[in-house]
């Protein structure tokens, strides 16, 4: 696939007024001081503009006093995504029975090889537009009643919205490179009303107080609400109106068994099943089944969807105890509440399917109690059999909803965390910054999808989540994938005498994230029923196969990088700065991503290597 997003640099307008009165109406005397500055960051030759008004305004000697600022934004984002084959055509190739047992596979079926299917599709090139737009609003006043106390309270108020814009089919492109000319038009696809539109109200209030009269104590505490913004990405890229595609299915068989089973362990395996895919090309199929498919799609978002927030509480106590050096401790609590989710439901009805619950017994020896769609007559003919598993998966679709409550768990996300930090500023030739951060946290992740990418939406990725109510499954509460238990970080620079130049340092070290072996379960499908055997409308077979609570860990990870500047004087201005960076100087190769279901262990990630970098910065 080939896909672009067209931008071009930002630009900024400041206006700014001053001004002094006192009130003589309140018999109080107070001075003011107004600033507004008018601001505009846009990205075109598709626009992706930030428009904003700020106005500043001081007042004092009216209960203390205030710094009241308030503003207005307008954001309108765009991308433009040209997708298409430069041969017009792709392979998808996958095992196609459930199970890897040869003596399954030889008993239930009679296979004599290892089965493959390949959809072969051809399809025209598309551009997708998707567009964010958002007006906000927000207020807030810095009030200080007393030398010793300040008071923050603000509110923000948005408008966001999602939706696709008019895009193009284009014809196939005759080589690769025209893809980019781009090929003719053949039509305009259509566009959509608004997929998403969220109206959040987000209040914010904050505390400081001296305790002691030199100002060298300091407590603080805050709470703040924050709603999930809209962006071009919440939207899927394929979008609605596609141009459609021709699909041939084609079988494949892989054999005999003998070489297939290398190890002769009478299961085929990843590696086993890569070698035999391998082999498929130039092979002749056993069938081909030619279908049309139109890959259209629009998100089906419920009517009365609210947007995801997170809601921050955080405590802190700092003290001075040296001449430029304090030391300060900080409590932080987090919840995240109306988690998103694409919900499976009946294309027909408009209703979530009827489902009931089967037990299965998972590696690890713990019973869950799966989710499977009630097998019964859903396409009218009078019998219950294969073809009603097959009109569940054709008449299956999505709709995006706040998830629900699911075995009595209600979703959501919480942090807590506590940090100590120690801050040296910049006198005697040395500054440091040190934090030492332990948390636990608790709640819904992707552990039984991804673990791999710390994002989220419901159509960020093609493959959906969730794709089935089995996503669920061990995978309500635990800790959350990506904050390790302790986390230390240190910094800091020193001048060295006679040469003036900086060197500085960051090391980080953190315990290891936590991970989750998957694995999958038996499926009731169109052409098998096997004992305990699940109706999914969608999504993936896997589920987390232990207590959730009870995650595996990653090593612990420890990173260095140095820093060295030096800078010479051309006189005047003229400035010219040598600087050397060093990158995980210890060339550290930690794993910190596995495979987490059919290889469980295997290294997929380590650190990028050690690496140096040159710089010449001037200044004039």
């Amino acid at each position: 696939m080939s896909s672009a997003t067209e931008e071009c640099p930002a630009t900024t307008f400041v206006l700014s007024a001053g001004s002094a009165a006192r009130s003589k109406s309140s018999g109080l005397g107070a001075s003011t001081y107004f600033q507004r500055a008018v601001r505009r960051h846009c990205k075109a030759p598709q626009p992706n503009c930030s428009w904003g008004v700020i106005d500043s305004h001081y007042a004092d000697q009216f209960l203390g006093t205030h710094d009241i600022k308030f503003g207005v934004q307008y954001t309108k984002g765009r991308s433009d995504s040209k997708g298409g084959y430069f041969q017009n055509f792709v392979n998808f190739l996958y095992p196609y029975r459930w199970t890897q047992k040869v003596s399954e596979l030889q008993s239930w079926y009679g296979d004599t090889g290892l089965l493959f299917y390949n959809y072969k599709d051809t399809i025209n090139p598309s551009l997708t537009v998707r567009t964010a737009d958002s007006v906000g609003a927000f207020f807030d006043d810095q009030w200080t009643p007393t030398p010793r106390l300040t008071i923050n309270v603000g509110v923000r108020y948005d408008d966001m919205s999602s939706k696709y814009g008019v895009g193009k089919i284009y014809d196939f492109p005759s080589s690769p490179n025209a893809i980019n000319d781009p090929p003719p038009v053949l039509r305009d696809r259509a566009g959509t009303g608004d997929i998403f539109h969220f109206k959040t109200w987000s209040p914010r209030v904050g505390f400081t107080y001296k305790l002691t009269a030199d100002g060298k104590t300091v407590a603080r505490a805050s709470f703040g609400r924050y709603y999930m913004p809209l962006s071009v990405e919440t939207l899927r890229r394929f979008g609605p109106d596609m141009p459609t595609v021709n699909r041939v299915t084609q079988m494949f068989e892989v054999g005999p068994w003998s070489s297939v089973d290398t190890n002769g362990d009478g299961f085929i395996d990843a590696i086993e099943t890569r070698a035999a895919a391998r082999r498929v090309y130039g092979m002749t199929p056993i069938s081909e089944t030619p279908r049309t498919i139109d890959y259209s799609w629009t998100l089906n978002v419920a009517p009365n969807l609210k947007d995801q927030f997170t809601d921050q509480v955080t405590l802190n106590l700092e003290r001075e105890l040296l001449p430029n050096f304090s030391v300060s401790g900080t409590y932080i609590y987090k919840h995240a509440g109306d988690m998103f989710a694409n919900v499976p439901i009946n294309r027909t009805t408009g209703q979530e399917w009827p489902y009931e619950r089967i037990p299965y017994t998972t590696t690890a020896g713990q019973t869950v109690s799966l989710y499977s769609v009630v097998y019964q007559d859903y396409n009218g003919d009078g019998v219950v059999d294969g073809k009603d598993v097959q009109w569940i998966g054709a008449n299956n679709t999505f709709q995006v909803r706040n998830m629900g409550t699911y075995d009595g768990i209600k979703p959501k996300r919480d942090f807590n965390g506590f940090q100590l930090s120690f801050h040296k500023r910049y006198s005697n030739r040395w500054q440091a910054l040190a934090s030492v951060l332990y948390s636990n946290s608790d709640g819904m992740s992707r552990r039984s999808f991804r673990q791999d990418f710390n994002v989220e939406s419901p159509m960020f990725y093609d493959d959906t989540w969730m794709g089935n109510l089995n996503y669920t499954i061990n995978n309500l509460s635990g800790q959350l994938p990506f904050t390790p238990s302790w986390e230390v970080k240190l910094s800091g620079s020193y001048r060295i005498p006679k040469v003036e130049a900086d060197f500085g340092a960051r090391i980080r070290f953190s315990t290891g994230r936590p991970m989750w072996k998957l694995e999958g379960y038996p499926e009731h499908t169109q052409w098998a029923s096997p004992d305990g055997g699940i109706i999914n409308p969608g999504g993936l077979p896997q589920i987390v196969n232990n207590d959730p609570n009870v995650p595996y860990y990653l090593p612990n990870l420890t990173l260095v990088d140095l820093h060295l500047e030096k800078g010479f004087s051309l006189g005047g201005p003229h400035r010219v700065s040598v600087v050397v960076d060093g990158f995980n100087v210890f060339n550290v190769s930690t794993p910190i991503n596995i495979d987490t279901l059919n290889e469980w262990g295997k290294v997929t990630s380590i650190p990028q290597s050690r690496r140096f970098r040159l710089g010449v910065t001037y200044r004039f």
